[in-house]
């Protein structure tokens, strides 16, 4: 049994309680001592002290492996960091059971062909696909995830006018789109609400409007009063995608809307990805 397999098993089993990396290196010391017998007692430990702080060290090099596990949550804002494993999250499945889907039935991949949709549906919105693949991907892993959203979106506000009225628009420079962002997520919980929507607030900072989007909202009320906090402050809107029909997806919260585009953050993803890149080449055609 590897390392993260077997802090995942003392985590499960002490649903709720938090444990810093040393309590966890004790705690699976004293449940798998086959394991740690021989290292424990390696001459260069001069106590079970150092010992300890040393199976610590390896436990926080295996945190992109635990976060990978259902349930397991890290707590990156506290002083020591610590672990736990989530309690709402056996209710959570619970709750996906209830309307028709588990969450490792899908992907996050498989929303946004739904999203896209949906938009174009309901608002008229035409959507591209972003893929984090296409960027430079100079920041090392997952170093895009606060650069660019999953899907983009423009709403051409001139699209059905009459060609004299267009033609005075764009004699008079007004505004002729609209631009917006969408993080998508599979599902959004107490753990993971924060990151996702500052991902969000971080991504969709060129655009007219920002969006999360999710297949499904974790029923709690002080989540959603929580989100609907998060929103106000920062003019993040947020979609309930419906899986079964997209066209009764629903905006619970509606996004602040910016005049114009941020044209400077807009240059930078240009240059960074080529979705993006090609995107803004369709907006240059349109033009």
């Amino acid at each position: 049994m590897k390392l993260h397999e077997m802090v995942y098993e003392i985590l499960k089993s002490n649903p709720g309680r938090k444990f810093d990396a040393k309590e966890l290196a004790k705690k699976v010391a004293e449940k798998f001592p086959e394991r740690f017998d021989k290292k424990r007692n390696n001459p260069r430990f001069k106590s079970d002290d150092d010992f300890f702080i040393q199976v610590a060290a390896e436990i926080g090099g295996i945190k992109s492996q635990l976060l990978k596990k259902r349930g397991v949550v890290i707590d990156k804002q506290s002083r020591p960091q610590l672990y736990f494993y989530d309690t709402d999250y056996e209710s959570q499945i619970s709750d996906e059971n209830e309307i028709g889907y588990e969450e490792d039935k899908f992907l996050e991949k498989d929303l946004y062909q739904l999203l896209g949709s949906y938009l174009k549906s309901e608002f008229n919105i035409y959507s591209m696909r972003i893929d984090e693949k296409t960027s430079k991907n100079n920041k090392g892993d997952k170093g895009n995830m606060w650069l660019h959203p999953d899907v983009v979106g423009v709403e051409l506000l001139d699209e059905n006018l009459n060609d004299i009225v267009k033609t005075c628009l764009k004699s008079s420079g007004s505004n002729k789109i609209k631009l917006y962002s969408f993080e998508v997520k599979k599902i959004i919980t107490r753990s993971n609400l924060r990151e996702s929507f500052f991902q969000a607030v971080s991504n969709s900072s060129w655009a007219n409007q920002g969006y999360l989007v999710a297949a499904e909202l974790q029923a709690s009320d002080e989540l959603f009063t929580e989100l609907k906090m998060l929103s106000t402050l920062h003019g993040i809107g947020f979609i309930l995608l419906n899986l079964k029909n997209p066209s009764e997806s629903q905006i619970l919260l509606s996004a602040a809307e910016k005049k114009e585009p941020d044209w400077i953050s807009i240059n930078r993803l240009v240059e960074e990805n080529k979705d993006f890149n090609d995107f803004i080449t369709y907006l240059k055609v349109y033009y």
